[in-house]
């Protein structure tokens, strides 16, 4: 009898498993693909210069958006920070972003300072364009309404807003360039050495347990690899033997560069949004630096 009410309450417990499964499933599929696009591209820090709006009611020379996950990663949570020269940070908004299940659409929440609320929509409008419309109001009863309109290109987030004049007309207020934080991870370190015979260095570096992995004789480069360890041959393309890194990102380490003021000696390939780009400096000491992004 006892085996019984086991295997029994063992039955009911994988029904209702299932049919817990069932419900997320069925909930899941109501989720727009577009709306979980967006809730995984915007996941994360992103910085966007204010130089241009700079004043003293508004000394902040950056604002940061910082973006959350939520739940089953299908929502986001986000904080929208100034930050002034000096690097103190100030709290300006927090915000909630999900699909409402039973509206069928996605909800755009913002909280503020003396309990002002922004309530609204967003959605697709074409391509990677997004837009919302958000009333807002304060404790006194005041109300507006602001349109938002965003797009996000490789690493960078592009924002519009906009205010609500009479009937349907919208007047534009700023635009943002907001840059996304990654992670800066060099990859893999080599040398490029310039040599002046490459198939000297060639059967040299062979001779050591090197193997060529890639390049052209004709084209006066070789790249050659023992193990971990990787060396660039270069014959007339480069003046001194160069450091190298090779990100998956070698744009971001870019921007940063040229935000700090660096000097580029050469680049190639970085006014596009995507595929191979390289770039080189100098260290303080004037060596020189190559970041190569296959």
């Amino acid at each position: 009898m006892q085996n019984t009410n086991r295997e029994n309450m063992k039955n009911l417990f994988v029904f209702l498993i299932a049919i817990v499964s069932a419900n997320i499933s069925a909930q899941d599929a109501k989720i727009p693909q577009w709306f979980l696009d967006n809730v995984n591209q915007m996941n994360g820090i992103w910085v966007a210069g204010n130089s241009e709006f700079m004043s003293e009611q508004e000394p902040y020379e950056s604002y940061i958006n910082e973006w959350n996950l939520g739940i089953d990663n299908k929502s986001l949570t986000g904080k929208l920070y100034g930050k002034t020269v000096s690097g103190e940070k100030e709290l300006f908004w927090e915000f909630r972003q999900y699909w409402d299940n039973e509206s069928q659409e996605a909800v755009v929440l913002q909280f503020g300072s003396g309990n002002t609320i922004g309530q609204g929509k967003m959605y697709p409008v074409k391509g990677k364009k997004m837009e919302s419309v958000q009333t807002f109001s304060l404790a006194d009863g005041r109300t507006w309404v602001e349109k938002h309109e965003s797009t996000i290109r490789p690493d960078t987030l592009v924002t519009t807003s906009f205010d609500q004049q009479s009937g349907s007309t919208w007047k534009k207020k700023r635009t943002y360039y907001w840059i996304k934080q990654t992670s800066l991870e060099l990859g893999q370190f080599s040398m490029s050495l310039a040599v002046n015979d490459l198939q000297k260095s060639k059967e040299f570096y062979e001779n050591l347990g090197f193997g060529v992995v890639d390049g052209k004789m004709e084209q006066n480069w070789l790249i050659l690899k023992s193990n971990d360890i990787k060396i660039g041959l270069f014959k007339g393309l480069f003046p001194k033997n160069t450091i190298t890194f090779s990100p998956t990102d070698a744009r971001r380490f870019y921007q940063l560069l040229k935000k700090e003021g660096g000097t580029i000696l050469f680049e190639q390939g970085m006014d596009k949004g995507e595929g191979a780009c390289s770039f080189s400096f100098l260290d303080p000491d004037g060596n020189p630096i190559l970041i190569d992004q296959h």
